[in-house]
């Protein structure tokens, strides 16, 4: 049994093999953002922690390659909300209808606006308050 999180680029997908089966997250690789797309454990692996040493593996492989994430599957978009030392690896991009449309939880929407990125310092990306009505980023 494999308890390391291998990279199979041939797949495009990060897999960690446990107890026989084969958990898998997908993803698309562009100018260094890598978008994980979808996250498969077997039905076996279920509750048993195997998605999230799955994703933090993968996300620590990213980090090493000073890749940045678009995380458009749910389980790795809920991970990092989760695990805020992996936010710095968020892609980001104009506070849009894209960035409303993710609906982030509000512990992950306070920290996002009140911790400053490496992102904010270029212009793709500036903090704003959040409005205390809507939960979404008040307009300038």
């Amino acid at each position: 049994m494999t308890e390391t999180v291998q990279n199979n680029p041939a797949w495009k997908r990060y897999e960690l093999e446990a107890e026989g089966h084969l958990a898998e997250t997908y993803y698309e690789l562009s100018d260094g953002v890598i978008t994980f797309v979808h996250t498969e454990v077997p039905k076996e692996l279920e509750g048993k922690g195997i998605g999230s040493k799955l994703i933090k593996g993968a996300l620590n492989q990213v980090r090493a390659a000073g890749l940045k994430v678009i995380p458009q599957c749910p389980f790795v978009k809920a991970y990092i909300e989760k695990h805020t030392e992996y936010a710095d690896l968020l892609k980001y991009i104009r506070a849009t209808h894209r960035v409303r449309k993710h609906n982030l939880s509000p512990r992950f929407k306070t920290w996002f606006a009140t911790t400053p990125h490496s992102a904010a310092t270029n212009s793709t990306w500036t903090a704003r308050p959040l409005s205390p009505t809507t939960g979404l980023h008040r307009a300038k």
